[in-house]
């Protein structure tokens, strides 16, 4: 298994192929020389929406009328930050939480209160160097304060997941860290507090590459057992693991499944004695396309053993869980349905079997998870998590959910969320001038010459998301953008938008016949009245192929493309037309066979048909992004292996050329270009380095001659700062969008910027 930095940079790596490769859910050496910059990049800040959010993770409740749940919201400045909200019998309300000093980001994750004026939570924090590490909050009856936690030795990034106290002296905190000895892979540990610091406790964990622990349940102060999972031959099982107050005990427990496990873990427990627990989770078998399962196993004092859980649909799972007694138990999680929403889950165990409980999620929002849950009695329960809600202003904002329980009945509670940002998408730019830009994504901004401006989206009728990743303008107040929205049903469909420099307003572009899902990524325009968007579609089989829609000035009209024969997810992620009757598209597509290899993918309309062009490449490269200044000569970028990867075409035939590696990188991809004339095109991108495993922009120039390396600005204190959709309106006057984030989990969705030459 891999480490959360591994797993996250493979992701990342994928992205934009993935934006044309995948049909997307609303949820790489050559030569060069160094030439001198006639101006060098700026940076410029990109507003975004500000609008309430929150998520909560964990809650505990020493009554029926007392309750503290705990999570994180983005700030002003899209910014993790602590969120505790209370539980007073008749609302919830927000208690005000410290964020550590200079931390770039802060969550919670769990809480426990012993008593009612005392609660310990805990969480992360990311420190000024782009680092994890543990954060605990301890509550008094009047205010949250931080306590210092010590760090395991040869951690890099440590997280708290879960604690338990079982006396206002006595809590047990458990998680993981990142092993710098084992390849980042991550590791268990767990902290002691005994009412006035926080100490590292010894810890034992079965043999593995992996190990994490995710929940902890305490029946006393020498009785606790900690649940998550572990690796050692590349499958993830279950873990649990008992403290008697001066060491831990790793227990066997039984794995669902038998060969075809795929991945099984135990994210909740909740014990009423020390013989006496309750653990629940998920898993997923070597099946396509791994649907997840729900888990619950019980502890008698001597075996655990796994009890039959109820699955309402697919991709189950169960988050949390709270017993009363070890015959009352209530879990909560999530589930998916047929159209591929998600739904709150509750499942109650009356020491005989689990049965689903109907719970509510608030009318409006496209996906809804529980994540936390405390019971007081049998018939008092209380349950919190996050809802997706879309707005004219941003989609899928994630905002604060909270339900109770009273006898079987689930009612939605009342919770505020902060008000903040949580962060924007923006996929695409366009300059037709060199003081007019319009970027696109989730959101929409227009540039002035001198700041960014919001610029509200149209919404097609009874859309609950939109997001546009491709736009072209051909005048200041003549744009066309393009992309995909999801409909009531869940259903992902085209969208076309234009803008006449008062807003934007949806235009009729047409799924093909038969579609599942689609999505258009790029979009050119000749003219006002000829444009050509491309993309690509889910059939009725569940095959993806490729997607080109004109557009006439009038009306979108389907062309049929021309996909490679003996291949599979076929995509097209950009297109460049110089005429309406001359167009190239770049994409790619996966060769069946060989372990499935993407390779590049390109196609020429000549104003009546499609007809594909022969692309080298080698295995494994994808093509993001292209440009032409006739029907000659075109640019396309991309990645192959760890390499930048250049693709131009002279007319007759494309030619490949493999850039070399920015000083101190492994890896380098490249996600847009522009070339205002031949022999003058800017390219960026970003690398990883290896020195820190973080990501830097990178940004490459044409001279005719040869590609060279140009300095481009990283903003600081962030672990990922990438350049993809560059658009240039002229000789050195270029506009990338870059956006920068945290490898972390939790931490922020990132926040674009703008990256400037003019």
């Amino acid at each position: 298994m891999f480490s959360s930095r591994v797993r996250w940079r493979r992701a990342r790596m994928a992205a934009w192929a993935c934006a044309a490769a995948c049909v997307v859910a609303l949820v790489t050496a050559g030569a060069g020389f160094v030439a001198p910059l006639a101006r060098a990049w700026t940076v410029s800040k990109m507003p975004v929406p500000q609008v309430s959010n929150g998520k909560l993770a964990g809650e505990a409740c020493t009554s029926p009328a007392a309750c503290w749940a705990v999570g994180f919201s983005d700030g002003p400045g899209g910014t993790s930050r602590t969120l505790v909200a209370a539980w007073n019998g008749a609302s919830w309300s927000i208690q005000a939480s410290p964020d550590p000093k200079g931390a770039r980001g802060a969550i919670l994750d769990a809480v426990s209160c012993p008593a009612s004026a005392v609660c310990a939570a805990v969480g992360s924090s990311m420190n000024g160097s782009a680092t994890a590490v543990p954060l605990a909050e301890t509550w008094d009856g009047t205010s949250w304060s931080i306590q210092p936690v010590p760090v395991p030795a040869g951690s890099f990034g440590a997280q708290l997941t879960g604690v338990s106290c079982s006396a206002v002296n006595a809590c047990v905190a458990v998680g993981y860290y990142e092993n710098l000895n084992f390849e980042e892979y991550s590791q268990a540990f767990a902290e002691t507090w005994n009412g006035s610091a926080w100490a590292l406790l010894p810890g034992t964990t079965p043999s593995s590459i992996e190990s994490a622990l995710d929940a902890v349940s305490c029946s006393g102060p020498g009785a606790c057992v900690a649940t998550g999972w572990y690796a050692s031959t590349g499958t993830r099982v279950p873990l649990a693991e008992s403290w008697n107050g001066s060491a831990w005990t790793v227990q066997s427990v039984p794995a669902p499944g038998g060969s075809a496990l795929y991945s099984a873990s135990l994210t909740g427990v909740s014990c009423t004695a020390a013989t006496a627990c309750t653990a629940v989770g998920g898993y997923s078998l070597r099946t396509r396309p791994y649907p997840d399962r729900t888990l619950a196993e019980s502890w008698n004092g001597t075996s655990w053993t796994i009890q039959s859980t109820p699955d309402p649909v697919r991709h189950d799972g169960l988050a949390a869980v709270s017993c009363t007694a070890a015959d009352a138990c209530t879990a909560v999680g999530s589930y998916s349905d047929s159209s591929g929403e998600q739904h709150t889950l509750a499942e109650a165990w009356n020491g005989t079997a689990w049965t689903v409980q109907g719970t509510h999620q608030p009318t409006g929002v496209s996906a809804s998870s529980l994540t936390g849950v405390a019971c007081g009695t049998v018939d008092s329960c209380s349950a919190v998590g996050w809802s997706n809600y879309s707005s004219a202003d941003q989609s899928g904002v994630p905002r604060t959910l909270a339900l109770t329980r009273t006898g079987t009945s689930w009612a939605i509670a009342a919770v505020p969320s902060p008000h903040g940002s949580p962060g924007a998408q923006l996929g695409a730019v366009s300059c037709p001038a060199p003081h007019t830009c319009v970027a696109v994504g989730s959101v929409a901004e227009v540039w002035n010459g001198s700041g960014w401006k919001l610029l509200r989206l149209a919404r097609p009728s009874g859309a609950t998301a939109v997001n546009l990743s491709g736009v072209s303008c051909v005048a200041r107040n003549a744009c066309t953008a393009v992309g995909s929205y999801q409909d009531s049903s869940g259903h992902q469909l085209t969208l076309a938008e234009s803008w006449d420099g008062f807003g934007w307003r949806v235009q009729s572009a047409p799924s093909p016949p038969g579609a599942a899902s689609s999505l258009l990524s790029g979009v050119s325009c000749a003219a006002a009245s000829a444009c050509m968007a491309v993309g690509s579609y889910q059939d009725s089989s569940g095959h993806q192929l490729t997607l080109a829609e004109s557009w006439d000035g009038t009306s979108w009209d389907n062309q049929p493309t021309v996909d490679p024969a003996d291949a599979r997810n076929i995509a097209l992620s950009a297109v460049s037309c110089t005429a309406a009757t001359a167009c190239v598209a770049v994409g790619q597509y996966q060769q069946v066979g060989y372990g499935y290899p993407y390779r590049p993918l390109a196609e020429a309309w000549n104003g009546t048909t499609w007809s594909r062009q022969q692309a080298p490449g080698p295995q494994g490269s994808t093509m993001n992004a292209v440009s032409c200044v006739t029907v000659g000569s075109c640019v396309a970028v991309g990645y192959a292996g760890a390499h930048p990867l250049v693709l131009t075409w002279n007319g007759t035939a494309w030619s490949k050329q493999l850039l070399r590696l920015p000083a101190n990188s492994y890896e380098a991809f490249l996600g847009g270009v522009s070339c205002p004339a031949a022999g003058d095109c800017t390219a960026t991108g970003y690398a990883d380095q290896y020195s820190t495993g973080n990501s830097v922009t990178l940004g490459e120039s044409w001279n005719g001659t040869a590609w060279s390396q140009q300095p481009t600005p990283d903003p600081r204190g962030f672990q990922t700062v990438t350049l993809g959709s560059v658009s240039c309106s002229g000789a050195d006057t270029c506009t990338a969008l870059g956006t920068v984030g945290q490898m972390m989990p939790n931490f922020g969705p990132g926040a674009p910027f703008a990256a400037q030459r003019h």
